[in-house]
């Protein structure tokens, strides 16, 4: 991404920052996005209220623990697993949800390698659209680079969330 102008938003859990202090420190201090993505990314519908505000609260004493500064109020659900009623309770603690429309399936085995990524971003590019990919996935490392220029030749412009303002 650096190598391409490119920043990103990145929905960490706890328990990946909590094994790996540095890696957010890296992304932070690179100019990426960060947001809520709880602490063990469990999902919010299996949870009370009660442990689903420990989920968020615990992340937002973390990162701040980690880069002595709070986090934007941003969060994604776990699996993007979520009812009303959650919803409702992550807004009244503040939290702009953030979902995606775009999904890389980058937990199972890709067939062709990087070039599964770079087709199904390029084949979904869309005004608006979120793609949702994991660090830990070879094939989307691989792809990253290819993705971020054809994206960007094709005229469209990467974002932060905190950047983004609805139509009025």
């Amino acid at each position: 991404m650096k190598e391409n102008g490119v920043k990103a938003n990145f929905f960490i859990s706890g328990n990946n920052i909590k094994s790996n202090p540095d890696y957010l420190k890296r992304v932070v201090a690179d100019g990426h996005f960060v947001a809520n993505h709880t602490m063990t990314h469990k999902d919010f519908n299996e949870l009370s209220d009660d442990q689903i505000r420990k989920e968020i609260t615990d992340f937002e004493a973390l990162y701040k623990k980690i880069t002595g500064k709070e986090v934007e109020k941003y969060f994604r659900f776990p699996y993007g697993h979520y009812n009303m009623h959650n919803l409702s309770l992550v807004s009244s603690m503040g939290y702009t949800s953030v979902f995606w429309s775009t999904a890389m399936r980058d937990w199972e085995p890709r067939e062709n390698g990087a070039e599964d990524p770079y087709n199904d971003i390029m084949n979904n590019l869309h005004d608006g659209n979120v793609i949702l990919m994991h660090q830990g996935s070879l094939e989307n490392m691989q792809a990253l680079a290819r993705i971020c220029k054809e994206i960007k030749k094709k005229g469209y412009e990467f974002a932060l969330v905190n950047d983004l303002q609805p139509k009025k």
